[in-house]
């Protein structure tokens, strides 16, 4: 009987490690400049805000993505959102890495 009430918060643990993650942890990918290096100033302006709204949109997704799997490990047990393919971690830190190259490629380019 104890072992099965200290076993519970260690599977409640790595349940929850298996939700999507928030979109604020979400770390850039590495993403090559070459492609933004021949733009100028308006077109590297213009591709930062349309990447920034991607950001926003996948972060609002990934935050779905997270409350649906909390919500699932407790009706259920399962962080059901991500395993259905909710989670969009891996699209948010490729648009996260864009944004940020991006934005050195304008200061380095004084834009």
């Amino acid at each position: 009987m104890k072992l099965l009430t200290v076993m519970q918060p260690i599977g409640l643990v790595l349940i929850l490690s298996a939700c999507a993650t928030p979109p604020a942890k979400v770390q850039p990918l590495e993403v090559s400049s070459s492609q933004y290096d021949r733009m100028n100033c308006k077109q590297l302006r213009e591709s930062e805000g349309n990447w920034s709204q991607n950001v926003e949109t996948l972060s609002e997704q990934q935050e779905k993505a997270r409350a649906g799997d909390t919500i699932g490990v407790i009706l259920i047990g399962i962080p059901a959102s991500s395993l259905a393919g909710g989670d969009v971690e891996t699209q948010l830190a490729q648009a996260k890495g864009h944004v940020k190259t991006i934005q050195s490629v304008i200061v380095r380019k004084s834009c």
